[in-house]
């Protein structure tokens, strides 16, 4: 058994937001600081002399992947914005190789959140404010199915433990994953009320960009580029398909 001291985190983000939960014009100006942070971490990167492996030759990738057919203005034009495309593509993948990883496991381990897969009892303790009606009891400890099964005097018994009215203290077993296991599903579920709820915007807003400069990659007129469209495609079909189930 492992005991631990808990505090109510009903409002947390109030160190982080002083007038309360974001506002969507302060998630987006965070996005957009932060791409402009890693736009200039990149650019440095691309054009440091110190590190000429990172460089790329354009006339080599026009070479490699020509449009047949296409005036050479706009062969340089495709080739300057496939080139830009994949300067991007690569280093935000690089960046966000961990993240991603976080991600993976922390997902496929909240696919067994309903089942005691990986956990292990612990006594808890927690501070929550006295005399707490027996709704607002189970809400501020996050408990599912919370039920009261007797009082008796100040004591407040339910299945997990107990709840004390007059101190507002609150003992009872629950069943928790492995510390680090712990901190990426927290992470992973992160919300309005936790700072941290950023990190997944930003995420997911780097995704969307792999999405999207996914078809820069590779020149249009190029086999490579027809056949990505292609399976593209299907995989739109297989997504639609079970959203649909």
């Amino acid at each position: 058994m492992i005991t631990k001291i808990v505090p109510d985190r009903n409002n947390c983000h109030r160190f982080f937001w002083i007038s309360g939960p974001p506002q969507v014009g302060q998630i987006l100006l965070f996005i957009y600081g932060l791409g402009w942070l890693l736009y200039a971490v990149i650019r440095v990167f691309h054009r440091s002399n110190f590190l000429p492996f990172l460089r790329i030759n354009l006339d080599r990738n026009l070479i490699n992947y020509p449009i047949i057919n296409t005036p050479i203005v706009v062969q340089h034009q495709f080739g300057i914005m496939n080139n830009t495309m994949r300067v991007y593509h690569r280093y935000l993948g690089f960046f966000l190789s961990g993240i991603m990883a976080m991600y993976a496991l922390s997902g496929i381990v909240l696919i067994f959140r309903d089942t005691d897969f990986l956990k292990r009892e612990t006594e808890v303790e927690r501070q929550l404010p006295a005399n707490l009606p027996g709704e607002e009891i189970g809400r501020s400890l996050r408990l599912k199915e919370f039920k009261i099964e007797k009082t008796e005097g100040d004591l407040v018994y339910f299945r997990e433990g107990t709840y004390n009215q007059s101190t507002g203290q609150a003992k009872f077993k629950a069943k928790q994953l492995p510390y680090v296991l712990d901190k990426m599903t927290k992470l992973h579920k992160a919300n309005t009320n936790q700072p941290l709820f950023f990190l997944n915007i930003f995420f997911g807003a780097g995704l969307l960009f792999f999405v999207l400069s996914a078809f820069w990659m590779f020149l249009p007129n190029t086999d490579i580029f027809r056949k990505g469209v292609f399976f593209a495609v299907g995989g739109l079909v297989l997504t639609l398909i079970l959203i649909l189930l």
